[in-house]
């Protein structure tokens, strides 16, 4: 049973979910963007497994304070992200001007920017922006970027081209990683749009490493993929073999094609 919250482009769920524990999810484009769970001493934890896979980051040999998430949504791994390591620094670039608001009255980001006096400690840094536009103007250098921005079930194609690789490695510090959620996909040999971001990432980071993430999205037959793509770093606990089939080197110029031609 789930009950209906409604807010202006914005359609907001609370569930009983499968594992016994009553969640509120932030959904639009016809998918779940977050979630958080009610109880107060879950609301920091993580409920989607694809997020889950981001702590993967933490097995490799990498001191991790400076981080940038692309796509905050209703902020629920900058919630648990903040709230598990506090030496963590964390810039959350959203697109949507609302999100942060609804992400503190429906999600409980305003408790965790009380509990962590975060306004003070500026841990926690919201940039309304787009993705694309933030990362080819920003000098900062990150450990991590975290790419979590997608419509509906398909990764936000401005941030997968050859170009915007290219320009996302030199936000990165040397030793730096960029792992980026592929959501929407039935299996890896079917889904020529994944090896395609694989071959294209390939051409500008030496290691380009995935693992499978379960699906949150039950209805849609579909699971994520999780991407770190690094020069240093050529294993990761659950890693995917894989052996690519005729990929595309995917460019700025090629978006109508590409997207004519997207398949899950």
């Amino acid at each position: 049973m789930k009950k209906k919250r409604e807010l202006p482009d914005v359609l907001v769920y609370e569930y009983n979910y499968f594992d016994g524990h009553r969640i509120r999810v932030y959904e639009n484009d016809d998918g779940w963007h977050s979630a958080t769970y009610l109880e107060p001493e879950l609301r920091n934890e993580l409920i989607f497994e694809y997020m889950k896979k981001f702590n993967l980051m933490f097995a490799l040999p990498l001191d991790i304070t400076d981080v940038l998430m692309i796509g905050g949504g209703a902020f629920s791994y900058p919630k648990y992200l903040l709230s598990h390591y506090p030496d963590i620094v964390m810039d959350v670039v959203e697109i949507d001007e609302n999100a942060p608001e609804t992400a503190k009255r429906f999600f409980f980001l305003d408790e965790l920017i009380e509990q962590y006096d975060l306004e003070n400690t500026r841990r926690l840094n919201i940039i309304t922006d787009d993705g694309r536009h933030y990362v080819e103007n920003n000098r900062k250098k990150y450990d991590v970027i975290i790419n979590d921005a997608f419509t509906g079930l398909m990764p936000e194609f401005s941030l997968y081209t050859v170009e915007a690789a290219r320009i996302v490695k030199t936000n990165l510090k040397e030793d730096g990683v960029l792992v980026a959620n592929l959501p929407g996909f039935v299996k890896f040999e079917g889904s020529q749009y994944l090896q395609n971001t694989l071959r294209t990432f390939q051409e500008v980071f030496r290691h380009v490493l995935i693992v499978r993430a379960a699906t949150d999205l039950y209805e849609s037959h579909t699971c994520n993929y999780v991407m770190f793509a690094s020069d240093l770093y050529d294993e990761i606990p659950g890693m995917l073999e894989y052996t690519l089939k005729n990929p595309v080197i995917m460019h700025d110029s090629a978006k109508n094609v590409i997207i004519n031609n997207y398949e899950f």
